[in-house]
């Protein structure tokens, strides 16, 4: 029963390690999805900062 017990500790580690490296790897797209979003909403940011003195402009 101690070896049984073994396998299945080493098992519930094994799960917890592949669940950790997912989580990992989960994150890292979050985080370079964030980048992404973050560079995104300043091109807006300057496009739309353009379109406003565009429009003083002209009125």
């Amino acid at each position: 029963t101690l070896l049984a017990g073994r396998d299945s500790d080493r098992q519930k580690i094994d799960a917890l390690q592949k669940q950790l490296a997912d989580n990992e790897a989960d994150l890292n797209l979050f985080r370079r999805r964030l980048v992404d979003l973050e560079d995104e909403q300043k091109r807006y940011r300057a496009e739309s900062q353009k379109l406003i003195l565009d429009i003083q402009r002209v009125t």
